[in-house]
């Protein structure tokens, strides 16, 4: 990987992302660094808002299930909807309710 120009690595997430930039002419190496800090910082977001370690959306659904519905917006109705669709598409080898298994 000689030809990488810039990278940078985050941990997030319980682990860590790692981005890299090879050779280019159209952007300065101070533009990819503020897109990697752009790019970090939507990892972050998303992590903060459907965490389990804090209360969210997902909390509030995994409590109520059952029991009432619970309002959501709409990047979560989204985020879903396609995490069934790859669990469908995967044959069950993706599971987004892995977490709740052995959870009273």
């Amino acid at each position: 990987m000689k030809d990488i120009i810039c990278s940078r690595n985050y941990r997030v997430m319980g682990g860590e992302f790692q981005f890299l930039c090879f050779p280019q002419t159209f952007m300065s190496k101070e533009d990819v660094y503020q897109i990697f800090e752009e790019a970090y910082l939507e990892v972050k977001r998303i992590e903060t808002k459907f965490t389990d370690f804090q209360p969210g959306y997902f909390n509030e659904i995994n409590a109520q299930a059952g029991i009432r519905p619970v309002c959501v917006d709409e990047e979560t109705v989204s985020l879903v909807k396609k995490a069934i669709s790859v669990s469908e598409d995967s044959r069950g080898t993706f599971d987004i309710s892995f977490a709740s298994i052995g959870q009273e």
